[in-house]
Order: structure tokens, then sequence, then C-alpha cells
């Protein structure tokens, strides 16, 4: 009709006097105040016959650093979710090696002589004392092998611990 083209929000575009070359884009603005462009896209259409179509989009930022707000936040707590769990499964890997180790130490003792008593059940009480379970006790001369095991969700943490004297060792 009257040469002036509309936005999708319904304002009538305001040009802003720069031709267009066939392929560029002209900015313009609504009268409604958002944000439009105007494009000029040329269409090939058979052999060498060329079609042009106006097509006009609203370019509308506002709010998109809020969504990226959004974004960061909804990482941050997912990685969060899935991080927290997994360094307390490595404070609970280290107690138990810390346990194991004890129990290793001081079931070697027993075997050496340095102390009375049986050393699986003194490892067994060692290591049951700290919460964890003991897998196996085993004694080859001096050295004192002891594995522990615990569970950490569905996870079964295992840990081991060599001891005895140094030559041995």
């Amino acid at each position: 009709g009257d040469g002036t083209e509309r936005c999708h929000s319904g304002g009538a575009l305001r040009h802003t006097g720069h031709a267009v070359a066939p392929g560029l884009v002209d900015r313009t603005r609504c009268s409604s105040g958002r944000n439009c462009v105007r494009a000029d896209r040329t269409v090939k259409a058979g052999r060498d016959m060329k079609k042009r179509r106006t097509e006009t989009v609203i370019q509308d930022d506002g709010g998109s650093g809020a969504i990226l707000a959004l974004g960061i936040g909804a990482s941050f707590l997912i990685l969060t979710f899935f991080l927290i769990p997994l360094l307390g499964g490595f404070v609970v890997v280290q107690r138990a090696q810390g346990a194991a180790d004890l129990a290793a130490l001081a079931a070697a003792d027993i075997a050496s002589g340095r102390q009375p008593g049986n050393p699986c059940v003194l490892a067994e009480s060692l290591v049951s004392g700290a919460g964890f379970s003991l897998l196996e006790c085993r004694l080859d001369e001096l050295i004192s092998r002891v594995t522990v095991t615990t569970n950490f969700g569905p996870f079964e943490l295992v840990a081991r611990a060599r001891a005895g004297p140094s030559s041995a060792t």
C-alpha cells in the first residue's frame, strides 16, 4: 500500500534513509521502540531468475544477561551436585587407608614379638573401631597384609596396607 513495512510487533518501520544493496541488512527502528532488521535476500529461482524477498526480524536482546546468569548458575549447581559427593568419597578413601595402615602396623608389631596378642584380632578391632570392615588379614612371616573395605553410596571402597620390618618389606 503506502510503502510502510510492518514489524512483527505491529509497529511501523522508520527507515534510516540508507540504500540497501541486495543481501545487506538495513537496521531500522520500529515505531514501538523495538529494534527490527529488514534484510534483502536474493534467492535464485530457476536458471538466472532472481527473486527478492524482504524479511523483518525483531532483534531485542533485553533480558539476555538474566538468561546468561541463569545458565551459569545452573551449571555451577550441577557441578556442585556432582563434585561434593566425589570429594566426600576421597575423604572416605583416605580414612579407610589410614585405618588399614594402622591395622597393618599393629599386626606387624605383634607378629614381630614387640607386643603380645593375636595380630588379626587386633587388626579387626582397630578397623571396626574406625567404622570400617576388615576384608583380609594375612601374615607372611613378619609381614602383615591388611585389606579394609567400606561402602560409600553404591560403591565399595577398598584400601590395602602392608607393614613389617624394613629388611623384610
